[in-house]
Formats: structure tokens, sequence, C-alpha cells
């Protein structure tokens, strides 16, 4: 997503907040991998270091893991796989 896309994101999760009155979870699409070990967002990436979710208190970034090269290989080639 680009940046047109975050600052779309960015309002919606200023309203979430503003409704629930808690910080909002934001995270990235899980890979196969990240779902057969249980989480539902893709453990290798983080919205911390994107530019307009960097620093907001409206948002709960996931943490952040360490995914091995062959675990993002198999997620890239299931992704790949699906898209034809």
């Amino acid at each position: 997503m680009g940046l047109g896309g975050d600052l779309l994101w960015s309002s919606v999760v200023r309203r979430l907040q503003e409704d629930s009155g808690n910080q909002v979870r934001v995270s990235y699409l899980p890979g196969l991998t990240d779902l057969l070990r249980g989480k539902l967002h893709d453990a290798s990436r983080s919205v911390r270091n994107d530019t307009i979710f960097r620093e907001n208190p409206r948002i709960e970034p996931q943490p952040r893991t360490k995914k091995s090269r062959i675990l993002i290989t198999v997620d890239r080639a299931i992704i790949s796989a699906l898209d034809c």
C-alpha cells in the first residue's frame, strides 16, 4: 500500500479509536507460515516503521519477529501461486 492508502487508513484508525476509546491494532496480512504458527498477522513486518503510522498514539502495532529466509520464500511462493 502506498502513501495514499496509509493516509486513508489513518482516518479509519482515528475514527475507530474515538469510538472504542482504545488503541487500534494495525498489522499486515499474514502469510501461510504465519497462520501455521498461530499468528493472524505478518510477524516479520510492523507498521512502526511506516511514515504515516510512526509515533501515532492511536495505534498499537503488532510486535515484529525475525522470519527466516525459507519462510519468506514459502510465503511468496504461495502468494504467487494464488495470484495466477
